[in-house]
């Protein structure tokens, strides 16, 4: 199968022209609405916040569909909110009305090659620095961690589907950097004659990613949606041809991707210099964002706290809880930082619980809910991990030895790969 040069396209898709219109205008409201970060000077969190379009979107839900609700913006995952919803409601609207002036205003021109270029540069621009971005963040790790140990000592049958599938994924390291290698190749995109091997292979994973977010629940299935469509737009031209040489064996030349003639040499350096700006901006974007994830990590979970891991109480310990007065029910202590407890009792339900840390009296407070006896005590780490509590906010001196869980020993750690599987 050759890339014909010569068989450049002379006409855009769909060759529909009110189509062509309609596919135009909303492929680049959405692009600059839902772009997710990818276009990094227009950022989405700007564009969503616009008070007309927050406005607007109060003025759908309400009066449209009868949702009595006020709208906030809201960022979850890449959208999904109500909020980004009742925004695409809007930009569908707004296609259809800028399709049907445009067409009236058109005058019979149904020659659209050069907007279909642009079309497709945005689309492939959209496309190719997003993966890189997702990319970068799983070869890093940074967007499926290995489980936290709060996640590790919980019983599956209480995790959402999204926490299972992000358990999935972080577990493995290697799985999460052939993904990784995957997705950043969606940088092939960015080059016009490769642009329909690029997305032939983005195609490929946006349909998994598409699949995860819609039967794991995962909040992002619009743009992941987006992401499938916009690869079958750029390859719609040679769907046919792909069929041929795919499934029936006959010899086939691709249509090539429009171009833009550029006489000058100063021009076509200009445009090939903000090709490179680009995808250098967009990996130093995603390498210092893999920083600050690590610190909103860090916020909710963090490894330097002394008192971090989880621990459980013994039935030994039952008689010395009783006497310090605290729920019967608690088992687990899951340290989460030096502000934040986890406490899960028999039926592994958790509730979050204040502690309030003290380095260097080593003590600790756990703030009870209403209802509930807390804890002030100070506290000690023996040589196998244990944390050992006395109480200061009882008449005597109560001790408390806390459990540790040993989640550096389990199959997750220490079952590496290999060829032959052993006896068991």
């Amino acid at each position: 199968m050759d890339n014909d040069n010569q068989s450049v396209s002379s006409a855009y898709f769909p060759s529909n022209p009110i189509l062509f219109r309609f596919t135009f205008l909303f492929i680049v409201l959405f692009t600059l609405l839902f772009n997710n970060g990818t276009l990094i000077l227009l950022s989405p969190q700007p564009l969503l916040k616009i008070d007309a379009l927050l406005v607007s979107a109060n003025w759908v839900a309400n009066h449209i569909f009868q949702d009595d609700r006020t709208i906030t913006y809201g960022f979850g995952g890449s959208g999904d909110t109500s909020f980004h919803w009742y925004t695409l409601f809007i930009v569908l609207i707004l296609s259809l009305i800028g399709t049907l002036v445009w067409s009236i205003f058109a005058k019979g021109t149904k020659n659209y090659n050069k907007l279909y270029y642009l079309l497709t540069v945005i689309v492939r621009y959209y496309i190719g620095l997003m993966m890189i971005q997702y990319g970068i963040a799983k070869l890093y790790q940074s967007q499926f961690p290995f489980p936290f140990h709060l996640t590790l000592v919980s019983p599956l049958y209480n995790m959402h589907p999204m926490t299972l599938a992000w358990t999935f994924f972080g577990a493995s390291y290697g799985y999460n950097i052939f993904i990784g290698i995957v997705e950043v190749l969606g940088v092939l995109l960015l080059f016009r004659k490769t642009a329909t091997l690029g997305a032939l292979i983005t195609l490929a994973t946006s349909l998994n990613v598409m699949a995860i977010n819609y039967f794991y629940n995962v909040p992002v299935k619009m743009v992941s949606t987006a992401l499938v469509l916009f690869c079958l737009f750029l390859l719609a031209p040679n769907i046919q041809r792909l069929f041929a040489f795919l499934c029936q064996g006959k010899s086939t030349s691709l249509v090539s991707f429009p171009n833009l003639s550029i006489s000058s040499k100063i021009g076509r350096v200009s445009v090939i210099s903000i090709k490179y700006l680009l995808i250098v901006i967009t990996v130093g974007v995603s390498l210092s964002s893999k920083n600050n994830s690590s610190e909103i990590r860090n916020a909710f979970n963090d490894p330097e706290s002394e008192l971090y891991g989880a621990f459980y109480i013994t039935d030994r310990e039952q008689k010395n809880k009783n006497l310090i007065g605290i729920s019967e029910n608690w088992q687990k202590f899951i340290f989460m930082t030096d502000t934040k407890l986890i406490i899960q009792n028999y039926e592994s339900k958790s509730t979050d619980y204040q502690i309030i840390v003290d380095r260097k009296k080593k003590e600790v407070k756990i703030v009870a809910k209403y209802g509930e006896r807390g804890i002030h005590a100070t506290y000690k780490k023996g040589n196998n991990g244990n944390i050992i509590l006395t109480t200061l906010n009882s008449e005597t001196p109560i001790t408390l030895e806390l459990t540790k869980i040993d989640l550096d020993n389990i199959p997750l750690h220490t079952q590496k790969f290999n060829w032959v599987r052993g006896d068991i």
